[in-house]
C-alpha cells in the first residue's frame, strides 16, 4: 500500500515551488514474517530564467525506515540528496 501528496505554488511568473511526501509499505503473505516501509520527501523551485530556458533546484530525503523478516527488524537507513537540473527548449 502506498500514497503519494504533491503541493504546488506559483510564486510568480519567474518562480514556482512544489513539495511532495510519499510512504510505501510492503508484506509478504507468505510463511514467516517479511514487512518493508519508506517515505520519501523533497522540495523543489523552477525557476525560469527566460522563455524557454529554465532551472529546477531540488533537495530531498529518502527514508528506508525498517525492514522485518522472520520477526527480525532491521534499520535500512537513508540518503538525503541536492541537485538541479537545467533545461533548454528551442
Amino acid at each position: 500500500m502506498g500514497y503519494q501528496l504533491i503541493v504546488g505554488f506559483k510564486a510568480s511568473d519567474m518562480i514556482t515551488i512544489e513539495g511532495g511526501f510519499g510512504s510505501v509499505e510492503s508484506e509478504y503473505d507468505v510463511p514467516g514474517t517479511y514487512e518493508d516501509e519508506a517515505t520519501a520527501y523533497y522540495v523543489q523551485a523552477t525557476i525560469n530564467l527566460a522563455k524557454g530556458c529554465f532551472i529546477v533546484p531540488e533537495i530531498g530525503k529518502l527514508d528506508h525506515k525498517d525492514q522485518t523478516v522472520a520477526g527480525v527488524k532491521t534499520e535500512e537507513g537513508d540518503t538525503s540528496y541536492f541537485g538541479a537540473k537545467w533545461q533548454i527548449n528551442f
